[in-house]
């Protein structure tokens, strides 16, 4: 996959951030987008407030 591909180069590429969005909800997939190196997987579809929190997230900024 493009998210293990990314995750096997090397710094700083290899430590990109990566928030799968997907319309799958199964445990399975959630858990393979992990196993592939995704820092948060969401089911769509999802708010524009939803994914400014997690861009934010993905950033380092917490919020609150």
């Amino acid at each position: 996959s493009f998210l293990r591909t990314v995750r096997g180069k090397a710094l700083p590429l290899s430590s990109t951030p990566a928030l799968i969005t997907s319309s799958e909800a199964e445990p399975q997939r959630i858990a393979a987008a992990r196993s592939a190196g995704a820092n948060f997987y969401v089911v769509k579809p999802l708010s524009q407030e939803t994914l400014v929190q997690y861009a934010l997230l993905l950033c380092g900024v917490r919020h609150g």
